[in-house]
């Protein structure tokens, strides 16, 4: 299994959604904290140096957020 930030990543529970859009679960990975899916840390800027934040969202739930906050202004 390939180690992530949280522990390790197990393809049979979890799901990978990087933005390159390669399923393997290869490096450090970062699970976003809302869908719950698996992006390579690479693929996002991130060095095996780098600290990775607590709380991360991927793209997809901070667009849909953002949808969701237009909604509810009315805009």
């Amino acid at each position: 299994s390939t180690q992530s930030t949280w522990g390790a990543f197990v393809p049979a529970l979890y799901k990978m959604a990087c933005i390159c859009r390669h399923q393997e679960a290869e490096g450090r990975l970062l699970q976003c904290s809302q869908c719950s899916c698996w992006l390579h840390c690479l693929c996002l800027g991130l060095l095996e140096h780098d600290e990775v934040p607590e709380v991360y969202k991927c793209g997809r739930c901070k667009i849909a957020r953002a949808a969701e906050r237009r909604l509810q202004k009315g805009v």
